[in-house]
C-alpha cells in the first residue's frame, strides 16, 4: 500500500509563502509517520515546518493532523486574524492522545463542526474511549467544539475559574460567530467543565500520563498547561503564539513571568495555541516572550513621558511590525489594553 506525506512548510523570512509536497512513502501508516516525524526534525533552517501529514495515497482526509511525537497528533488552525464564512472559525491547533485504555483531546475548537471532526480523526485511529477533554484556556477556539466530543462520558476538565468566565461570555461568544455566519450555534451548544484545576492534576489514559497545571497569570487568568510525560510535549494553548500575535487581555507582566518559568522547564517539544504543529523548547517561546515584553516595555515609556493616548499607541510595539501576520488587526487592541491597565495602576 503506498501512503504520502503531506509536508506543508513556508519560507523562514516569508510566513505567508508556504507550499505543500507530496512524499510517496511503500510501506504502512506506522512506517509513513515514523519518516514524516524523520522529516520534520531535519527541515534547514531556511523553511519553516507547518505540518505534516500521513495519507493513504489519493485518500487525504479534509481535516488533517500530524502525529508529532508518538500518540499524540494536532491539527494546526489557518492563520487568519477572526471566524470568516471561510475558514469556519478552524483557527486554533488543537489535538488528542491516545494512551493504553482511552484518549484525552486537548482543546476543541471554535464550533461543534471542528468537534465533530476530531471525533472523525480519533475513530480513524483508534475504538477506545475519550476519558478527558481538556480546555486549556475560555477562549472561543479552545472550548465551543466540546460538545460532539462528550459521546463516550469523558470528563471535561480546565482551570478552576473556567466555567464563570465561559459562561459569562456565551454571549459574546455567539454574537461573534453568527457575525462570521456560523449561526447555526446557540447557548445549549456550550459545554462546561465538569472539574476545576486550581495547582496541579494528574490524569491517567493508560500507559501514559497527562500533568495539568494551573497557570495563575497567563494570556486569560485561565490558562492550562498539558504535558504529556511519556513524549515530553507541551500544550501551551494561548500561552504561546507563533507568526499571529497572542492576543493580550489578562495580567501581562505575570504572562511574561509564567513564559519565562516554563522556558527552564525540560521538554522535546511544545504545541502552540497558533502557528506550526510543534515547535523546539525553549526557543519556540523567544518570538512571544520578544514581543510580550516589547509591550510591555513600551507602554511604560509612554505613560512616564506623558504621551496622548492616540500617539502611545501608535508607538507600543512598533517595532514589532513586519514580525507577525495580522499585526494591525490584533496588536493594536493588544497596545490599547496594556496601556489603559498600566495608567490604572
Amino acid at each position: 500500500m503506498i501512503f504520502e506525506i503531506l509536508l506543508t512548510s513556508c519560507l523562514a523570512w516569508d510566513p505567508t509563502d508556504c507550499g505543500t509536497g507530496r512524499i510517496p512513502v511503500d510501506g504502512d501508516l506506522a512506517a509513513c509517520r515514523e519518516r514524516a516525524r524523520t522529516i520534520a526534525a531535519n527541515v534547514p533552517s531556511s523553511a519553516e515546518l507547518q505540518s505534516f501529514i500521513c495519507a493513504q495515497a489519493d485518500q487525504v482526509p479534509e481535516f488533517g493532523f500530524s502525529e508529532i511525537a508518538p500518540g499524540v497528533f494536532v491539527h494546526q488552525g489557518q492563520y487568519a486574524a477572526r471566524p470568516t464564512p471561510e475558514n469556519r472559525g478552524d483557527l486554533a491547533n488543537f489535538g488528542f492522545i491516545i494512551g493504553e485504555s482511552s484518549v484525552a483531546v486537548i482543546d476543541t475548537g471554535m464550533h461543534p463542526w471542528i468537534g465533530r471532526a476530531i471525533l472523525a480523526a480519533i475513530r480513524r485511529e483508534t475504538a477506545l474511549p475519550i476519558s478527558a477533554i481538556v480546555l486549556t484556556g475560555p477562549r472561543a477556539g479552545r472550548v465551543l467544539g466540546a460538545r460532539p466530543l462528550l459521546e463516550d462520558g469523558g470528563s471535561v476538565i480546565g482551570h478552576a475559574g473556567l466555567a464563570d468566565t465561559v459562561a459569562q461570555a456565551t454571549p459574546e461568544y455567539l454574537g461573534d460567530l453568527w457575525a462570521a455566519g456560523l449561526d447555526d450555534l446557540t447557548a445549549s451548544d456550550i459545554v462546561l467543565p465538569d472539574s476545576g484545576v486550581e495547582d496541579t492534576r494528574t490524569i491517567s489514559l493508560g500507559n501514559r500520563e497527562l500533568v495539568l497545571t494551573a497557570i495563575a497569570y497567563g494570556p486569560t487568568g485561565q490558562d492550562l498547561m498539558v504535558r504529556d510525560t511519556q513524549t515530553g510535549t507541551l500544550f501551551l494553548g494561548d500561552l504561546l503564539s507563533h507568526r499571529r500575535p497572542p492576543v493580550i487581555s489578562a495580567d501581562l507582566i505575570g504572562w511574561i513571568e509564567a513564559l519565562e518559568r516554563l522556558t527552564s522547564e525540560p521538554a522535546e517539544r511544545i504545541v502552540p495555541g497558533h502557528g506550526p504543529v510543534a515547535l523546539p523548547w525553549p526557543g519556540g517561546a523567544a518570538p512571544t516572550l520578544r514581543y510580550l515584553k516589547s509591550v510591555l516595555e513600551d507602554a511604560e515609556v509612554e505613560i512616564a513621558r506623558g504621551t496622548p493616548e492616540a500617539e502611545a499607541i501608535q508607538r507600543i510595539g512598533a517595532n514589532e511590525r513586519g514580525k507577525w501576520l495580522f499585526f494591525d488587526d490584533i496588536h493594536p487592541g493588544n497596545a490599547t489594553r496594556t496601556l489603559k491597565v498600566l495608567q490604572e495602576e
